[in-house]
């Protein structure tokens, strides 16, 4: 126990990813505890532990109940708690068919998605949120037990939607494998939004100087 204790004050954050069944080799009968609840394990062992997802899909839940179920974690925990959300990913495709659960067009899901971040944002700094999407809406819901702060984290691939996603969002976006939607990227840089900045250019080599 003691062990197991030190390796996960060592590590800072943990992001595990948010699935009924896993997607590799294991097959779908292997072991996948659910997420909040294996959260909420980790956040009472240890004290100095940020916990977050990679990620939850729209698909999953309802915005509005995921935002409620990071709060209660970050609220018992000091703020330890991050939001990670994402459009889905292709590969979940057949996890959402053995659970009966709709899996839209991509377009469709990065419209989910976007009206969920609207969603949750204004869950999170409004008392009382209204709000009215095409695929969601809240009538002056609270959000209680309000934590600290509630981080969000978006994950996608794709330049053409997601990017301006996450820069709207002023969001972190974790590394993603393609998404396999075929969608051409952007030209670099005018089509990119500002607050994704121009890659940095090496320094120039130094100046050497002769002796006289």
């Amino acid at each position: 126990c003691r062990r197991r204790d030190l390796v996960v004050d060592v590590v800072r954050t943990s992001c595990r990813p948010d699935h009924s069944g896993t997607l590799g080799r294991e097959g779908p009968l292997a072991p996948m505890p659910e997420t909040r609840v294996l959260q909420a394990a980790l956040l009472a062992r240890a004290e100095r532990l940020e916990v977050g997802s990679l990620v939850c899909s729209v698909t999953y839940r309802h915005p509005a109940v995921l935002a409620k179920m990071v709060s209660t974690l970050g609220a018992l925990s000091g703020g330890r708690a991050i939001l990670g959300i994402g459009a889905g990913h292709p590969r979940t495709e057949d996890e959402h068919r053995r659970y009966g659960i709709e899996f839209p067009p991509l377009g469709e899901r990065i419209d989910r998605l976007a009206d969920a971040l609207g969603l949750i944002r204004c869950l999170r700094d409004s008392q009382l949120a209204t709000y009215s999407g095409s695929h969601f809406s809240l009538a002056e819901a609270p959000l209680s037990p309000r934590p600290e702060r509630l981080r969000l984290m978006v994950a996608g691939s794709g330049e053409r939607r997601m990017l301006r996603l996450v820069a709207a969002h002023a969001a972190p976006s974790p590394p993603s494998p393609p998404s396999g939607d075929g969608l051409p990227p952007l030209p670099h840089p005018p089509a990119l939004p500002r607050a994704h900045p121009p890659p940095l250019r090496p320094p120039p080599p130094p100046t050497r100087v002769s002796p006289t």
